[in-house]
């Protein structure tokens, strides 16, 4: 069965899409688009035509469509699979908030570690202000910064309880960190509220998937809260072994990507993986916790799509939500094991001629693959390191490579071509 919906432009728009979508802009044009991403402040939309370019402020409307099926790929959990949407972030929010006109112009480019560097940089009273704490811990949220946004937010809540969007922040705080009986509280107070019904229905299932949860099978550890929503009868052997399987790999990708999430990491054993409310095809996903089907505890492919998600997991409060598709997709799959062998078929037809472009992921797995092989993985980690400063990617990547990412995409077909053509 197959639905569409529009999609808008809003803060945090890390997104690919499924194929089959349109991207209207506003002179009237329309685009079929295969996949799509945002870098900076274009739209990378690979059409039947290649790939194509587009100003987000030229964009009127973005029209998904979707799919939804009981089918689970756990062959390649870790590959984009047609007609699923992947999100990194939370993008919706209860209302419009009165962002400083500074700080609004890296929001609208998907810029947050930029628009908090701005809102601290503003000072003076606005600091001390009620509306500096709300925009800030709506940020940290968007930014993978749970804790943070707790804490911030905690005074206004105790001060102002009625406050919507104090209720809003307190119960996004507390569903990420796993403190589901408190985000439960702060949903159900703020539901009558919620003025758009695409906000509403968003609440609706996370209540309802918090309301399911089985308390005997969920549990944590050092760095992770699991809760378990599977209607599946579960090994609590199985349970374990995931857990453990988390700690290690953990420690394994947070050594590589030199930093440590913030707080505990939000883990999501269902019968069917998420994404803002709509099922997917995927054993595993990533949209501010790690969803996994419970049917993962028995494959053979566990190891690699827990290590893919932990990427996500990692990656996206490391750069505060300003990391490109094609370098979280990148370094997603190179930790996972995954080489660029998986897509030779694809590779070869681009190198060809054959067709225009690579999708998504091996676009992004190749770049990664090129990148660590003649530049070593010291430059991503710098590439890291500025995209967490606020640097927007297209330029962090010129003072990380000294060239720009479509001269490094060349070089990186010399390289393929050397290795696929000979």
């Amino acid at each position: 069965m197959r639905s569409t919906t529009t999609v808008a432009l809003l803060l945090i728009s890390l997104i690919v899409s499924a194929y089959g979508d349109e991207i209207k802009l506003v002179n009237g044009t329309v685009y079929k688009a295969k996949e799509w991403w945002i870098e900076g402040e274009e739209l990378i939309l690979l059409t039947a035509e290649g790939r194509i370019r587009v100003q987000r402020a030229r964009v009127k409307e973005i029209i998904i469509e979707g799919a939804e099926t009981d089918e689970i790929d756990y062959k390649t959990p870790y590959r984009a699979i047609e007609d699923q949407q992947v999100s990194y972030s939370e993008i919706f929010t209860l209302e419009r908030l009165a962002f400083p006109d500074e700080v609004l112009l890296y929001t609208n480019r998907g810029n947050i570690a930029a628009a908090l560097l701005t809102l601290d940089a503003i000072g003076g009273n606005y600091s001390e202000s009620d509306d500096y704490s709300l925009i800030k811990s709506t940020l940290l949220i968007q930014a993978g910064r749970f804790r943070e946004a707790e804490n911030l937010i905690r005074p206004l809540l105790n001060k102002n309880p009625a406050h919507s969007q104090n209720r809003f922040i307190s119960g996004q705080a507390a569903y990420y960190q796993g403190k589901w009986s408190e985000a439960l509280i702060h949903y159900r107070a703020v539901f009558p509220t919620i003025p758009d019904s695409a906000t509403k229905n968003k609440i609706q299932a996370r209540i309802a998937e918090m309301e399911k949860e089985n308390h005997s099978a969920s549990t944590r550890s050092e760095n992770f809260i699991i809760r378990v929503t599977s209607l599946r009868e579960l090994e609590v052997n199985d349970i374990m072994r995931l857990r453990e399987s988390l700690e290690r790999k953990y420690k394994e990708i947070s050594d590589r990507l030199n930093y440590r999430v913030p707080q505990e990491i939000l883990v999501v054993l269902t019968d069917s993986v998420q994404l803002d409310g709509a099922a997917t095809y995927r054993a595993g996903a990533f949209d501010g916790r790690i969803c996994f089907h419970a049917g993962l505890l028995s494959s053979a492919h566990r190891a690699e799509t827990i290590a893919h998600e932990l990427v996500h997991a990692v990656l996206f409060p490391r750069t505060a939500g300003n990391c490109p598709a094609w370098l979280h997709e990148g370094l997603a799959q190179l930790l996972s094991g995954l080489r660029s062998s998986e897509y030779r078929e694809e590779i070869v037809s681009k190198l060809r001629g054959e067709s225009q472009s690579m999708g998504l992921y091996p676009d992004s797995l190749t770049l990664l693959e090129f990148l660590t092989e003649r530049y070593t993985f010291a430059r991503v980690d710098t590439v890291l390191k500025l995209l967490a400063d606020g640097v927007a990617a297209d330029a962090a990547v010129i003072q990380a490579y000294g060239k720009p990412l479509d001269g490094i995409r060349r070089e990186r077909d010399e390289w393929l071509r050397s290795r696929y053509t000979q």
